[in-house]
């Protein structure tokens, strides 16, 4: 019995450690994918393709919060692109590279590259510009 679990509780120690693994990565690719999510919104919203970038780079940089890219939340490059006219749409994508070094058993320094992307449309009935409505 006791040589079944020195063999076993190593593979069992993996096991656990390569579930928190997993469960990591997954949480920082939503993280990521929600704060593009949150850029395209708000770019979507803007009256200008000017306002638009700005508020998506605010909203998704916003959303990171910090707390996965390697650097700073700076560090996530949001790039926007789309048809900024009425029925258009507004894309946003998030690239971020994140420190998984602590996943490792060993100190091994690992970061990944991870993008999010994103597309919500313009209003049709929008006004654009710098017009009081």
């Amino acid at each position: 019995m006791s040589v079944e679990l020195a063999i076993l509780t190593p593979v069992f120690v993996m096991f656990l450690l390569l579930l928190i693994a997993v469960g990591r990565i997954v949480d920082v690719k939503s993280q990521i994918e929600g704060a593009a999510r949150d850029g395209a919104r708000a770019a979507s919203v803007a009256r200008s393709q000017d306002q638009g970038e700005k508020l998506a780079r605010e909203a998704a940089i916003e959303s990171l919060g910090g707390n996965f890219c390697a650097a700073a939340p700076t560090n996530a490059n949001v790039d926007v692109e789309g048809e900024w006219e009425p029925g258009g749409y507004v894309t946003v994508t998030v690239h971020c590279k994140v420190d998984l070094t602590r996943l490792t058993l060993i100190n091994v320094n690992v970061n990944q590259d991870y993008t999010g992307l994103a597309t919500a449309p313009i209003d049709t009935y929008r006004r654009f510009g710098n017009a009081n409505p």
